[in-house]
């Protein structure tokens, strides 16, 4: 920087110097780590955006751009509403307001229902004091799989409405016009229906010849699979001709031996939009059905003698206990196929739920009359089984005080899945940070009243966790039990945390 000053006629320069390099490498420093930041933004799978306190979007990754269908040229500098005006007025516009008026940061989940952007949303907001950052992901297949897994667990097992249920439940939840589940007849050429959802209500069962028609094709294999054009496909096939038909998937119901029993068969007016999450919920109930159709079996065939219906009955329970098998490792399979780590968590937690459902179906199978077994027994087999599949199992203590009385598999059940629920988050969150905890479960029952308490001594449950109100799928899960069982539950904090279960017997 430079002045001239007159002096008379003399003139006289002033000039300043200052090193700026320091500047220099600072804003050179500034600039590569911009770029670094930009790199990790490009490359994470959420999608992500910024915005200043007016609204105005300063970034849009790639992620964004594919999940929300606009180029980033079209939104950053744009205000967020304009640039997306199906989100005024909608659970996005609120809570981003209240980051921006609060400069707080909060997450939330969401279904979105307005075209193109109809799916369900895990959304993270970043409070700063310049905007808010906002990560999101498109959890829809999560929360399909999470509804999946709650309609069977609500579904009973000796239920004889389990078939209607479970087409009436395909249809509203993939969006089908028809759904068949059938029993294959003798040599397989031809089919029985057990249950049959079209438009809206329930048709007459009938027996029908499989030939010409894509459940002819479906007998055998695991999955059929017509996206589009299925009606071209098979033009002698009277229903999709009727009905103008599109899309088609169908899936084999096996038996415990191998050997195909049944078909579920879906049916839609319009082509398939998403193949693979149809295959994966059918596959995920497809064994459930396949359980059902040889429990129905199997009691059509007890009511001969009461020594017959012990041994198969010991069958059935064996062979659920096989079925639930095959679930645990197709979720497996599916876990490893996924990159979405949420995805995977909920898969492994799946994974998990039956399996405590598995050790219940191996004491029923070697207990005496196959209906009612030891507390003690299973308790104490089920806290081990959960424990086992933690790497932390080395550092915590688990003391196990569990009275021994005789009850039924109807209590055994929603009880041993909530201890499930239970004692894993415990297992997963209460000694983050430590080399050690204890666990102490303690079972009770005096004058039909029981007692189930799972304490710790971990890092507490913030008090913002509440049972009754949880958006957890695991405290849902929770709740529903709790509720089947007809009881109540609390949470006790102090000096880490404690569950407590009461229900009558």
């Amino acid at each position: 920087m430079s002045n001239v000053y007159s002096v008379g006629e003399e003139k006289t320069i002033q000039c300043n110097i200052r090193d700026i390099t320091a500047h220099k490498a600072a804003a050179k420093a500034l600039t590569q780590e911009a770029e670094r930041a930009k790199d990790v933004l490009e490359s994470i799978s959420d999608a992500f955006m910024s915005m200043d306190n007016n609204f105005v979007a300063t970034y849009f990754n790639c992620a964004a751009e594919r999940m929300l269908k606009r180029q980033s040229h079209e939104v950053v500098g744009q205000y967020l509403f304009d640039a997306f005006p199906e989100a005024r007025g909608s659970v996005f516009e609120e809570k981003y307001l209240q980051a921006v008026k609060e400069k707080t940061s909060m997450s939330f989940v969401t279904y979105f229902n307005v075209e193109p952007y109809c799916d369900w949303y895990e959304v993270q907001v970043y409070s700063w004091e310049e905007g808010i950052s906002v990560y999101f992901q498109v959890i829809t297949e999560r929360k399909q799989i999470e509804d999946a897994q709650l309609f069977l667990l609500q579904s009973n097992w000796a239920s004889e409405d389990f078939f209607e249920s479970l087409a009436r439940y395909l249809a509203e939840t993939l969006s089908m016009d028809f759904v068949c589940i059938d029993s294959l007849e003798g040599d397989c050429l031809s089919a029985r229906t057990v249950a049959v959802y079209f438009d809206g209500k329930f048709e007459d069962n009938i027996s029908y010849a499989l030939k010409d028609t894509p459940c002819g094709d479906v007998a055998g294999k695991t999955i059929c699979s017509f996206p589009r054009d299925v009606r071209h496909l098979f033009p002698q096939d009277v229903v999709l001709q009727e009905m103008v038909a599109e899309g088609y998937m169908g899936t084999t119901l096996w038996s415990s031996k191998g050997q195909p029993i049944g078909l579920i068969a879906l049916i839609s007016r319009k082509p398939l939009s998403n193949p693979h999450l149809v295959e994966l919920i059918l596959k995920l109930v497809g064994v459930r059905a396949a359980g059902e159709l040889e429990r129905r079996d199997v009691e059509e065939q007890v009511k001969s003698s009461l020594e017959e219906k012990k041994i198969l009955l010991k069958e059935v329970h064996h062979r659920i206990k096989n079925n639930m098998s095959v679930v645990v490792s197709l979720l497996s399979l599916h876990a490893e196929k996924m990159n979405d780590p949420s995805a995977i968590a909920a898969l492994e937690d799946a994974e998990n739920r039956v399996q405590s459902m598995m050790v219940l179906y191996d004491k029923l199978y070697r207990s005496a009359d196959f209906r009612e077994i030891s507390s003690k027994e299973y308790l104490t087999s089920l806290i081990d089984e959960i424990v086992s599949n933690f790497s932390n199992r080395w550092i915590v203590t688990i003391e196990k005080q569990i009275d021994d009385f005789i009850l039924d598999a109807k209590t055994l059940s929603p009880m041993g899945m909530i201890l499930n629920e239970l004692l894993t988050n415990t297992m997963k969150y209460a000694f983050t940070g430590r080399d050690n905890g204890l666990i102490q479960v303690s079972f009770s029952l005096k004058d039909n009243h029981a007692i189930l308490i799972i304490e710790d001594n971990g890092i507490g449950i913030p008090e913002s966790v509440d049972i009754a109100t949880s958006t957890g799928f695991g405290l849902q899960l929770v709740g529903m039990l709790t509720e089947q069982l007809g009881g109540t539950i609390r949470i006790e904090r102090q000096n880490g945390s404690a569950f407590i279960l009461e229900f009558n017997v």
